[in-house]
């Protein structure tokens, strides 16, 4: 295997790995929505309209979409770059979205919550990082 073909490898693992990790969220989102939401979100705390399981179940189905494109990604010989930065671009959203959240409201969320909110958000910036490093190297 040549240099170049080992560095679009070495980014096609990356996106499979943004897949895994991003299909894994989903689908316990969507299987778990009602538990997940008593455990890490305060209703009490927001509007007395609001549906905490429904805001999981809709995150659980967007993440299986974007776990869907990364997984065609990741798939192809050569990703194209837009689509990674993209991707990149994505992922810091999330991250930062975490971190306001976090920040600005942190009552709607129990301690499970802001623990659970964090670490995904560590995990997702750090495959960020881990694409952009390896955009750059393929």
């Amino acid at each position: 295997m040549d240099y170049q073909t080992t560095k679009r490898l070495a980014l096609r693992r990356a996106l499979a790995a943004n897949a895994a990790f991003s299909a894994v969220s989903g689908l316990t989102l969507l299987i778990f929505n009602a538990n997940l939401a008593a455990l890490i979100i305060d209703a009490s705390s927001i509007w007395p309209w609001f549906e905490p399981r429904v805001l999981l179940m809709v995150v659980g189905a967007g993440l299986m979409l974007f776990a869907v494109l990364l997984a065609v990604l990741a798939r192809q010989a050569i990703p194209p770059s837009v689509w990674v930065r993209q991707v990149i671009v994505a992922d810091i959203g999330w991250a930062v979205a975490s971190a306001v959240l976090v920040l600005a409201a942190p009552g709607a969320l129990t301690g499970a919550g802001i623990a659970a909110v964090v670490a995904v958000a560590v995990v997702v910036a750090g495959l960020a990082g881990l694409q952009w490093q390896r955009l750059g190297s393929a």
